[in-house]
């Protein structure tokens, strides 16, 4: 299988837990899940699928990042020992906020992102349920270059609606016949998981670094229109996407008392 880099975007705020209260101002490093932050979760999970090469975007007030990221390595002998295993960081310019899409480009002009390695960047807010889903997704994206892809994105079929769904009486409107909540409906998401052959970083070369963009929005409809973009499908149940407070206390509920790829005492 081919060598990859591992790209998480590691620098926004959690605007939505602060609003309410909330003591976390990173996500990737404040909230944990059993006993490891998302971040090191994310690292763990690629690093067994044999990623050795790690860029963590940052924030440029995320001071405590690197030694919590070490702190995280450290509690995992294998990957203490292993002096393969290379973390990189970049970090965004004082006072600017470039999106995902600038926070790429300057990471390849600094060199922390190898020119030469495809890349997956994956947001350790997306939480992917599926076993072993790392291998699996570098497999299906190698199946797709072969095809010609040069772009996969990892996207789930429907999505919970956020509302409650009506149905009322024909023609009489007014007259409410069933009302749900937590209803799934049909539309093709994007769970925040992207691959990246090497020959599409030239797109990060005219991405704007001194405003908040998006390679979904800047990178990805110029694959798509030359038909280089491909997905891969997973379970809409398989990922856990962390936005706000209920949805973590969700993803704790699910992964913890479902046991689901959570910390053995034989890793440690």
């Amino acid at each position: 299988m081919t060598e990859y880099q591992l790209v998480i975007p590691a620098g926004g705020k959690c605007i939505r837990m602060q609003g309410m209260g909330l003591s976390p101002v990173n996500k990737a490093t404040d909230l944990r899940i059993d006993k490891e932050t998302l971040l090191d979760r994310l690292i763990r999970q690629y690093y067994k699928a044999g990623v050795r090469r790690f860029v963590i975007l940052k924030g440029a007030s995320d001071i405590g990042m690197r030694f919590s990221v070490q702190q995280g390595i450290k509690r995992y002998k294998m990957m203490q020992e292993d002096k393969t295993l290379r973390v990189f960081y970049s970090h965004d310019p004082k006072d600017t906020k470039p999106g995902n899409a600038g926070a790429i480009a300057l990471a390849l002009q600094r060199g922390s992102i190898d020119p030469n390695l495809p890349m997956i960047v994956h947001n350790p807010d997306d939480l992917v349920l599926s076993v072993n889903y790392p291998t699996l997704f570098m497999l299906k994206h190698e199946e797709y270059v072969r095809r010609g892809g040069k772009a996969t994105v990892v996207v789930v079929p429907e999505v919970p609606h956020p509302y409650s769904l009506l149905t009322t009486a024909v023609p009489e409107f007014e007259r409410v016949l069933t009302i749900q909540k937590g209803v799934y409906v049909d539309a093709i998401s994007h769970v925040g998981v992207t691959l990246f052959e090497p020959k599409t970083f030239e797109l990060f070369d005219h991405v704007a670094l001194n405003q908040d963009r998006s390679f979904e929005s800047d990178v990805l409809p110029n694959l798509a229109d030359k038909g280089e973009l491909y997905a891969i499908f997973i379970p809409s149940k398989e990922w856990l996407p962390v936005n706000d407070y209920k949805q973590y206390l969700d993803a704790l509920k699910t992964i913890v008392i479902g046991n689901i790829d959570t910390v053995s005492e034989g890793e440690e």
